[in-house]
């Protein structure tokens, strides 16, 4: 019995942990210097309440920013992205997202690549207007 309750709040606790509807938006190539003028995904159709950030690789990062819908900016990361590691981050709300831009660059070798993920949350309150 204690098995099966153990079983149950493992399969609940890791279901939760994943984004019902994360959907793969795109990825960015990053070289072993520091591009100053940073790497862009476009590919956002439709409010946006959490991003993830993956890398096979390590990569550094002197900063990660959304620009949003609106043009306002927002740095969601700074730091190291590392290999099977995803970083999440959460908006609070949809929003419309027009962008992010990566400032990172490969640790350790030539060349990485950073893919990105987004995920809507019916249950947030979703832009104004909406």
């Amino acid at each position: 019995m204690n098995l099966r309750i153990l079983g149950l709040t493992a399969f609940f606790a890791v279901t939760a942990a994943v984004p019902a509807s994360a959907t793969f938006v795109g990825d960015v190539h990053v070289s072993d210097q520091v591009d100053q003028h940073g790497k862009e995904v476009r590919s956002f159709t439709g409010p946006v309440s959490q991003l993830e950030f993956s890398t096979p690789d390590d990569v550094s990062c002197s900063s990660i920013e959304i620009t949003f819908a609106d043009g306002s900016t927002r740095n969601v990361f700074s730091g190291t992205l590392t290999e099977g590691t995803p970083q999440s981050v959460e908006l609070g709300r949809r929003t419309d997202v027009e962008s992010v831009t990566f400032k990172c660059w490969a640790r350790g070798m030539d060349n990485a690549r950073i893919e990105v993920a987004s995920d809507t949350d019916p249950t947030l309150p979703g832009p104004t207007g909406l």
